[in-house]
C-alpha cells in the first residue's frame, strides 16, 4: 500500500500541469500543487519538529497543502470550522494543544494569547523546495477531528495515516 504522499508526488511528476484543485477562480496544477506542499513542508519544519498544527481555514488550496505539508513533516493536523464559535474553538484548542494555529488574516484567533499564531500567507511564501525526508510510521495518527457528540461537547476522533492511506487504496 502506498502512502498518500506518494500518491500526490506520483501525480505531479506524471501530470504536472493538470489541474489537481478548483477553489473559485483559483486552479493549481498538481506540479504547482506538490511544490507549494514541500515549501510549506520546509517552512513548519523551521517551526517545529512533528508539529501540532490548528487549522482554522476554510477549504481550499491553502488548507488543502497545510494538510499535505503536516502529515508530510510527520505532524498532527486538527481542521476547524472557521464559522464556529470562538468558545468552541476554544475548547478544541484547550484539548488539542497545537504548536500551532494556522489563520487567515482577520480569524477570530489572532486575539488569542496563543504564542504561535501563524499567518498561512507566511507559510506560502516559502520558496525553499527541498523534499523533507522524515521516517513516517503508519499506525501514527496523522489527524483529529472534533464532532459533536450528542452532548454537544466536542469529542476527538484520531486518524491514523495507514487508515487513511487504505481508505484511499479502496
Amino acid at each position: 500500500m502506498r502512502d498518500f504522499i506518494d500518491l500526490i508526488e506520483n501525480y505531479a511528476m506524471t501530470s504536472y500541469e493538470r489541474v489537481a484543485i478548483i477553489e473559485g477562480e483559483r486552479k493549481i496544477s498538481y506540479g504547482d500543487f506538490f511544490t507549494l506542499c514541500t515549501s510549506i513542508s520546509n517552512q513548519l519544519s523551521l517551526l517545529n519538529d512533528r508539529p501540532r498544527v490548528l487549522i482554522d481555514l476554510n477549504q481550499g488550496i491553502d488548507a488543502y497543502a497545510l494538510i499535505i505539508a503536516t502529515t508530510n513533516v510527520g505532524g498532527i493536523f486538527c481542521p476547524l470550522n472557521p464559522d464556529a464559535p470562538i468558545e468552541r474553538k476554544k475548547q478544541i484548542l484547550n484539548e488539542f494543544r497545537p504548536d500551532i494555529i494556522v489563520v487567515k488574516r482577520g480569524t477570530q484567533f489572532l486575539q488569542s494569547d496563543h504564542p504561535n499564531i501563524v499567518l498561512i500567507d507566511t507559510l506560502v511564501k516559502g520558496k525553499d523546495v527541498t523534499t523533507v525526508n522524515k521516517v513516517l510510521d503508519q499506525e501514527e495518527t496523522i489527524y483529529i477531528i472534533y464532532t459533536s457528540g450528542s452532548t454537544g461537547m466536542p469529542k476527538g476522533v484520531k486518524v491514523c495515516r495507514k487508515a487513511l492511506n487504505k481508505f484511499l487504496d479502496w
